[in-house]
């Protein structure tokens, strides 16, 4: 995904002859209010020994940082001549890892062909784009020269400095976050905040680490190398959700993306690309053109997600 982030004018002026999208903000004035209080309230359960006058005192405490937390998001929420925001934004389509439309595409050229489409959508001149953060977590050869070609590619100049980084699964998220901190901060007026990964090509056994001796002679240490779907059937258990409860809320999210895409809602948002797709069975390679996720897959229920054999726990 790549989004175009800048600076407001500071003129105060109505701002609606431009499109204007503020994720961040948008995504918390979606939440209902008492999503807000969630984390805060949690700091109010009490053993049943603890006597009622401390329950009163971190009910009170509890109560005044959901204050704070309700006072920050209006904050957020509110328009400002110098507010930091985001102009366009896009996406290429999602797909199967492995066999999917996008298998035999480099990262690299995924992020060329979206950097392409998002100095299109915006109509933007490439020359006002000072920086270009990509979030990677499988970054070849440290992912900084692949991404600087591909923004070459779509069309941006050299005064276009370009970097990445990895935060593992937010990496994409962070580099947002970063462009629109170094705008907050004075240091550009305009970015590009990215992120992009093929599980195709850069997924493996390398991209496993091996810890040395003294990380894995430190017991926390060597537990940053739980693999993520052992840690999420631990964090199920301690939550207590059941496997069927898993498969209920997925089998609902699988109707719900397939409702959409027969919609066309994500039409507006997928940038399609045209790429090098060697057939599995033939051994051809043709071009084709990808413009819709193709994980979405009709008849998922509860219970034909239920007959699944669990990948990382038994039961």
């Amino acid at each position: 995904m790549s989004d175009t982030i800048c600076r407001t004018s500071a003129d105060g002026g109505d701002d609606s002859d431009i499109s204007v999208s503020a994720p961040w903000a948008t995504a918390w004035g979606k939440l209902p209010p008492h999503a807000l209080y969630l984390g805060m309230r949690r700091n109010t359960h009490q053993p049943s020994w603890a006597s009622s006058e401390v329950q009163e005192i971190n009910a009170s405490r509890g109560f005044a940082r959901s204050l704070v937390l309700s006072r920050r998001a209006d904050k957020i929420l509110q328009k400002n001549p110098d507010d930091i925001v985001v102009t366009a934004c896009l996406r290429t389509a999602f797909t199967k890892g492995g066999k999917g439309g996008f298998k035999d595409t480099a990262a690299a050229d995924l992020m060329a062909g979206a950097l392409k489409g998002i100095l299109e959508r915006s109509n933007i001149d490439p020359a006002l784009v000072e920086d270009v953060c990509v979030g990677e977590v499988l970054a070849p050869g440290g992912g900084a020269t692949e991404m600087r070609a591909a923004a070459l590619v779509a069309g941006l100049p050299e005064t276009a400095a370009v970097r990445t980084l990895n935060r593992q699964c937010s990496s994409g998220l962070q580099a947002c976050v970063d462009v629109a901190n170094q705008i907050r901060a004075g240091m550009i007026e305009v970015g590009i905040g990215a992120g992009v990964e093929s599980m195709s090509l850069q997924y493996g056994p390398a991209a496993v680490t091996e810890f040395s001796d003294l990380l894995e002679s430190h017991p926390e240490s060597a537990n940053c190398k739980v693999p993520m779907g052992v840690l999420s059937e631990d964090m199920a258990k301690d939550r207590k959700i059941s496997r069927a409860d898993q498969d209920a809320f997925a089998a609902s999210s699988y109707q719900k993306a397939l409702k959409a895409q027969e919609a066309g809602l994500f039409n507006e948002e997928i940038h399609p690309l045209t790429v090098k797709f060697e057939d599995p069975k033939s051994g051809e390679t043709r071009e084709i053109t990808v413009s819709k996720d193709d994980g979405v897959r009709p008849g998922i229920t509860a219970e034909s997600l239920g007959k699944i054999r669990p990948a990382f726990a038994k039961d």
